[in-house]
């Protein structure tokens, strides 16, 4: 008999920790017993719809507690669950609604003019219901309270179980490169994320409590502590948006012992006028991840937050979290620029064209390739895409280039995509902006390649200056000088205190980028 999926968590944790603390948001406060029964609820009401296993669902909202009970009902009832990006504008909403054929939308009261747009789409009317987290203002939409309030607390009845190998979410890649992509997540692949994660950070327990501030519709936000947190029955201080001011308060008043988040977070956290008056005593562990973070700032962070390391993550949605630096390998102290070593379940490698491995301590680029249980099913609707992604002998190719040294750590050298040919050589932007990066006086820098008649292509640089810093192009170029080969370093550097066009989670969006600049 097949196993049954992830939907149990929150019931068991019910059972075994039933007045244990599990979510708070917005000063409300909800054990385990009572979140149980509120996906117990709306699981019910998902049933009453007609909804069965494979059926989807899409959820746009800022972060609450409802996207966490929408969430586990599904996994408890065998429907998908679709997060949706809740930065979209309509007609980019439609496309993804009429691609995964949404038989349901739940909606965030602040978006209700999006869904008005949304709804004047002819292939939105295939979506039958609709539920506002809110008060609606459709008269033919439901109350989000007044959908599940008739229905019981006890757990659902489903003829159809999900399985582990059942499509439990479809989450949407950050598309830095174009048009984004659904992967298709099974259960298993959240079960042996969550697993490798308490295995990565082992100092994660039950008395834990995690603040989360990232976006609950991305795989940083929802799978990466959020499921560990749960599975070992802590407890999670929802945020609906990311406030500095917000986390450093909440710190100090839940005695938050978990965060995590991307660089630009912490650059605004450690920035605000009183960060120092506030008591962060309770902080044992934090994480970064989702793009380059200077060493500067991961100093600041240890200095600041006063731990004596931060976790680091490498991943991706089609796989989530595979590779890690952790707080509890000393050697991981160590490894400045690297992003750590595979985790437990799984194999990674960094492999040549022709799929060979590269020798560890050879200096050999290749591609990052990873196996095991945490890769996708597939990209909806894509099979050419999905044969691309995963070989024949089922490693899912990452598009990262990457070196690893003779410890077996990884150092990412450069999106594939993004390598260009200057004079004859390849020249990785990241590894440049890797060095460039440390400048006291840059937040944050992007390089594309830039046609020359010259030499075919050189770098671009454009560059966001720390506030209130005066930063020149020739200081930008003179900092990397002696770091690295003279043909690497950009061409011309384009100094701007307009926003380097990122996802929510911090990647850097490069074709926008050619396309402002180019």
């Amino acid at each position: 008999m097949p196993e049954t999926g992830i939907g149990n968590w929150v019931t068991k944790r019910s059972f075994y920790h039933p007045d244990k603390l599990a979510i708070i948001f917005e000063g409300n406060e909800w054990t385990y017993k009572q979140l149980n029964e509120g996906i117990n609820q709306l699981a019910w009401a998902l049933l009453s719809l007609g909804l069965k296993k494979g059926d989807r669902v899409g959820i746009l909202a800022y972060n609450c507690i409802q996207f966490m009970e929408l969430y586990w009902a599904c996994a408890k009832t065998g429907v998908v669950f679709v997060p949706l990006n809740f930065r979209l504008v309509s007609r980019e909403l439609e496309y993804f609604t009429e691609e995964c054929e949404l038989k349901a939308l739940f909606y965030g009261e602040d978006f209700s003019s999006v869904i008005k747009e949304l709804r004047a789409f002819p292939s939105s009317k295939r979506i039958k219901t609709y539920v506002c987290i809110g008060i609606p203002e459709m008269r033919e939409d439901l109350g989000y309270d007044n959908f599940i309030t008739s229905f019981p607390p006890k757990e659902p009845v489903v003829d159809d179980p999900p399985t582990m190998e059942d499509p439990q979410v479809i989450m949407y890649t950050s598309g830095t490169t174009g048009r984004q992509k659904g992967a298709i997540l099974p259960h298993r692949k959240t079960l042996w994320n969550t697993i490798n994660n308490e295995i990565a950070f082992s100092f994660l327990g039950h008395e834990d409590r995690y603040l989360l501030n990232l976006p609950m519709f991305h795989s940083g936000g929802m799978f990466i502590a959020t499921m560990p947190i749960i599975h070992r029955g802590g407890t999670i201080l929802i945020h609906k948006h990311f406030d500095p001011k917000k986390t450093l308060e909440d710190i100090e008043k839940y005695k938050i012992s978990l965060i995590g988040g991307v660089p630009a977070m912490f650059y605004m956290i450690i920035a605000e006028p009183d960060f120092d008056k506030y008591d962060l005593s309770s902080i044992k562990g934090v994480a970064v991840g989702a793009q380059i973070t200077p060493l500067s700032l991961l100093e600041k962070i240890k200095e600041k937050f006063r731990v004596p390391a931060v976790g680091q993550v490498f991943g991706c949605t089609e796989t989530s979290v595979c590779i890690s630096l952790s707080p509890d390998r000393p050697l991981d102290a160590e490894k400045t620029g690297s992003v750590g070593l595979p985790l437990f379940h799984g194999e990674v490698k960094v492999a040549n064209d022709k799929g060979e491995e590269v020798g560890w301590g050879s200096g050999e680029i290749g591609e990052i390739c990873y196996r095991g249980p945490m890769t996708m099913l597939g990209y909806l609707n894509m099979p050419e895409k999905t044969k691309e992604a995963i070989d024949p002998d089922g490693w899912f190719h990452f598009g990262d280039l990457a070196t690893i040294d003779k410890d077996g750590y990884l150092y990412v050298v450069d999106r594939k995509s993004d390598m260009y040919i200057s004079g004859g050589e390849n020249v990785y932007p990241r590894e440049v902006e890797n060095i460039l990066i440390d400048h006291p006086k840059i937040m944050n820098i992007a390089i594309i390649p830039k046609p020359d008649e010259k030499w075919g292509e050189v770098g671009l640089a454009i560059v966001n200056p720390v506030p209130g810093e005066t930063l020149t192009e020739q200081e930008v170029l003179d900092y990397g000088i002696g770091k690295i080969a003279k043909f690497k370093l950009p061409k011309e550097v384009i100094i701007t205190t307009s926003p380097i066009p990122q996802t929510v989670t911090g990647k850097i969006l490069k074709y926008k980028l050619s396309d402002e600049y180019l």
